[in-house]
C-alpha cells in the first residue's frame, strides 16, 4: 500500500513536467518544419529560376509557400501545431495584403534577412533567422545578436 502511494506521488509530480516536455517537442518540431519550408523555397527559386515567397499569417498561425509552376502560382499552407504561435510579429516586410512574407529570388538571396519567432504555452522560444546576404536558414534557442 506505501508502494501505491509513493508510485501516485511520483506519478503527480512527473506529469506536469512530462507536459512541458511534449510542449517543447511540439515547439521544436514546428520550427524545423519552418526552417526546412523556408529552406526548401530557396531551392525552388534557384531551381526553378523563379521567384518563391513564403508568408506568415500571424493571425491564424499559419504559412503558405507561393511558388511558381506551370499554369501560374500554386500555393501550399501549413498550420502550427496547437499551443504553438507567433510571438509578436516577424520582422519581414509587409506586402500590400498586410501579411509579412519573405521572397526568395532565383540567386536565393532573400529580398531582405528576418526573425520569425514560435513560442509554446511554457514561454519558450525559437527563433527561425532567415540571414539577408545569403539566405541561410537556421533554428536558434536565442534571438539574433542584433536584438541585443
Amino acid at each position: 500500500m506505501v508502494v501505491m502511494v509513493i508510485i501516485s506521488i511520483l506519478s503527480l509530480i512527473a506529469i506536469p513536467s512530462f507536459k512541458v516536455v511534449l510542449e517543447n517537442q511540439k515547439l521544436n518540431a514546428d520550427a524545423k518544419k519552418l526552417a526546412t519550408v523556408l529552406r526548401t523555397a530557396r531551392s525552388e527559386a534557384i531551381l526553378h529560376g523563379k521567384p518563391v515567397i513564403v508568408k506568415f499569417y500571424t493571425r491564424d498561425n499559419s504559412y503558405k509557400v507561393l511558388y511558381p509552376d506551370i499554369s501560374g502560382m500554386s500555393d501550399t499552407r501549413y498550420y502550427l501545431s496547437p499551443g504553438i504561435k507567433y510571438i509578436g510579429y516577424t520582422t519581414f516586410p509587409e506586402g500590400a495584403d498586410r501579411v509579412n512574407y519573405c521572397l526568395f529570388y532565383s540567386s536565393g538571396a532573400p529580398n531582405q534577412g528576418g526573425t520569425i519567432t514560435l513560442g509554446n504555452s511554457t514561454d519558450t522560444k525559437r527563433y527561425i533567422i532567415v540571414n539577408g546576404a545569403a539566405g541561410r536558414v537556421r533554428v536558434s534557442d536565442e534571438p539574433p545578436t542584433n536584438w541585443k
